[in-house]
């Protein structure tokens, strides 16, 4: 693809993608001036000049209500090109102005904030939406905030916590909804065979399929990558792990297994003093010093990442990292360029990545 249609369709397909997301979720036409605004910001030669426009434009839109739905569709337009901070913190913005759909848009800031490894502010925003949700499986929002918080237990390293969570979900009728995605995760996380044959048998054609069969490949600006990946069997994949067991021992339910998990996340924000107290302002002014295509933890996977980005002309870094577990992984990282195009420079040769913060 030619630079000239690249760029096109780089400002032309968030602007669609972000109103089919609005379609979706509010069920309701942009309003127009949502939509005048839009097309001028993405008309812009650069990302930090389509939210400038956004932010800019805000205050001239008529009313709370179409302000989220601007908000929304940066939002939308920032994750789509890996900013997840700064989409989280317009989320968080938008559900300030909208009681009504407050949770939802929270639940889209914390999945931000998941893909972008913001797992401090995560845990904290998913304590902050935890305490005024019911403990109820029925309430589709307990479930999300449910799921999302065991998967940032993963991307934590705390497989131990995680994956008996994930183990009941994934045989919850509740959680349906999710189970492609819990069943993939089981697989990822451990190599779980059951997880994998039931995953291809009733959800054969869905994207977690193609994944595990190799016909599509996991982009590391999903968060999976920063979770432990095994390809034998543990101890974690078996349903009746110790703490599965303990909660049916003890009559307790996995939801309130989780609901216990949440309220000690809130406890421990709370006495840490976690990255909640970060300002909307210090959020957007963050820039990224370098930009993550992998995280594995077998290094001849990283040096052969490395070697493919050595072919296209990029300069990449492999750093390792220890876990508090003693786990050694090995993360493939790009360093900003003094023009500040190396986010788009990789997309262009075909590569997603997410931003790495000081």
């Amino acid at each position: 693809m030619c630079n000239r249609s690249f760029s096109l369709l780089r400002r032309t397909l968030p602007l669609l993608y972000g109103m089919c997301v609005l379609l979706l979720s509010a069920e309701t036409v942009p309003d127009a001036a949502v939509q005048k605004l839009a097309e001028k910001a993405f008309m812009q030669k650069s990302e930090a000049a389509v939210r400038q426009v956004f932010e800019q434009g805000l205050h001239t839109l008529p009313g709370a209500q179409v302000q989220v739905q601007a908000l929304t569709m940066l939002a939308v337009y920032e994750a789509y090109n890996g900013s997840y901070t700064q989409a989280a913190a317009h989320y968080r913005q938008a559900a300030a102005l909208n009681t009504s759909a407050k949770t939802e848009l929270l639940l889209e800031a914390v999945r931000m904030l998941l893909c972008g490894s913001n797992f401090d502010s995560a845990r904290s925003l998913l304590s902050e939406i935890a305490a005024g949700l019911p403990v109820n499986t029925e309430n589709a929002q307990y479930r999300t905030a449910a799921v999302y918080d065991a998967w940032r237990l993963l991307a934590e390293d705390r497989a131990d916590r995680a994956v008996p969570l994930i183990t009941a979900y994934s045989s919850n009728k509740a959680f349906s909804d999710y189970h492609p995605a819990l069943l993939f995760t089981l697989w990822w996380v451990t190599g779980d065979v059951k997880a994998k044959d039931r995953l291809l048998k009733e959800y054969p054609s869905g994207m977690e399929a193609a994944a595990v069969q190799g016909d599509v490949m996991v982009q590391p600006s999903s968060f999976w990558y920063l979770m432990p990946k095994v390809r034998t069997q543990s101890a974690f994949s078996q349903p009746d792990s110790a703490m599965t067991a303990a909660a049916q021992q003890s009559g307790t339910s996995a939801a309130s297994v989780q609901a216990d998990n949440l309220r000690s996340t809130a406890v421990s924000a709370s006495s840490s003093g976690t990255a909640a107290q970060h300002t909307h302002a210090d959020t957007v002014q963050a820039k990224a010093l370098y930009y993550q295509l992998g995280f594995y933890k077998t290094k001849q996977y990283a040096e052969r990442l490395a070697e493919e980005l050595q072919k296209k002309q990029f300069r990449p870094i492999i750093k390792e990292e220890t876990r508090p577990s003693g786990t050694v992984y090995f993360a493939v990282l790009i360093e900003e360029n003094a023009a500040g195009d190396i986010m788009l420079r990789l997309k262009d040769a075909g590569y997603e990545a997410f931003p790495v913060f000081p």
